[in-house]
């Protein structure tokens, strides 16, 4: 039942539909106003597309017959063709596609980056085997031309040998140095290092000798009594204290020598409890190195430079534990 007020689009389709399917697309085309006659042509609708668009009639002839459709609808039909471009990009991707793609390219830059080192470092390393294998065989050939001298000089006769001195001259100028296997750049090159190796020791060993001329005549280890107790306690606590600084070699011969001088064992609490009661010059020597030695020790603790340890029960150790600072 058809509603009132509704106005409803009528195709007409003329002629009546045809039986062949194959039949080409077409539709009339008028000619324009300067052409002389106002008869219809039928062009392909391929060739036309961009010629439809000036067409004001709508008359399109299909397989099924004639059909009559408004301009408008016509006109839009044909845009949608002249718009149509063949070369478009690829649509747009999601986020995580587009992330893909980028990490993607980025691993195929670095591969072709690093096919390229890999083909320069195999070159490279062509190149060094190529001289190896050259320096090698020259040492081959001067080491097979040394056999050779030798067993002559061996199988020879009494009357044929030659001097020894003349063959330790020649063994020499064979095996002198730079000539088996080293080219002239190497030599400049080893010669220079070992140059500089000679002067660093040379260096090292006037340092060393310095230091054991300052040593030997630092007026601290000259006074016994100053190595005994730098070697025994610090006096400001009455306990042994790890030592981080080297004590003098033979402190402690020194040490053991002058306690067999002595009657009986040394109480160094009622030593130190007398000079501490004096106030005298010694006591604030010994008072200002105990707390630098303090506080330099407690300095290194934190750094991490020395470390405390615990030495576990022997017999050696009187069976006690104890803690003793190591040096690094």
């Amino acid at each position: 039942m058809r509603a009132e007020g509704v106005k409803v689009p009528v195709i007409v389709i003329w002629p009546p539909p045809s039986t062949d399917r194959h039949q080409q697309y077409q539709f009339p085309i008028e000619k324009h106003e300067n052409q002389a006659s106002s008869e219809k042509m039928t062009v392909p609708i391929s060739q036309s597309l961009s010629a439809t668009l000036e067409v004001p009639k709508s008359c399109i002839t299909t397989p099924s017959g004639t059909m009559m459709v408004t301009s408008d609808q016509l006109q839009s039909e044909l845009s949608k063709f002249k718009n149509l471009t063949t070369n478009a990009s690829f649509p747009a991707h999601c986020y995580a596609c587009r992330v893909k793609m980028q990490r993607l390219h980025e691993a195929n830059e670095k591969w072709r980056q690093t096919s390229v080192e890999l083909r320069r470092y195999r070159k490279i390393a062509y190149d060094w085997e190529r001289i190896a294998n050259e320096r090698e065989w020259r040492w081959r050939a001067y080491a097979q031309m040394l056999q050779q001298t030798l067993d002559s000089c061996r199988n020879a006769k009494e009357s044929e040998r030659i001097e020894p001195l003349g063959a330790m001259k020649a063994l020499e100028a064979l095996c002198e140095r730079g000539t088996l296997g080293n080219t002239s750049d190497d030599r400049k090159i080893s010669d220079t290092l070992a140059r500089r190796r000679h002067e660093m020791m040379e260096e090292q060993q006037k340092k060393w000798r310095e230091a054991v001329r300052r040593f030997e005549e630092a007026p601290v280890y000259k006074d016994p009594k100053i190595v005994i107790r730098t070697a025994l306690f610090d006096p400001s606590r009455c306990n042994g204290i790890p030592q981080h600084v080297r004590n003098p070699t033979g402190s402690f011969f020194l040490y053991r020598a002058w306690s067999e001088k002595q009657a009986c064992r040394v109480d160094y609490s009622k030593e130190w409890s007398a000079i501490k009661s004096s106030k005298t010059d010694e006591y604030w020597e010994w008072k200002n190195r105990a707390s630098n030695i303090s506080h330099e020790h407690s300095y290194q603790l934190s750094k991490g430079w020395i470390w405390v340890t615990t030495r576990k029960r022997t017999s050696e150790n009187g069976g006690g534990r104890v803690k003793r600072s190591t040096i690094m």
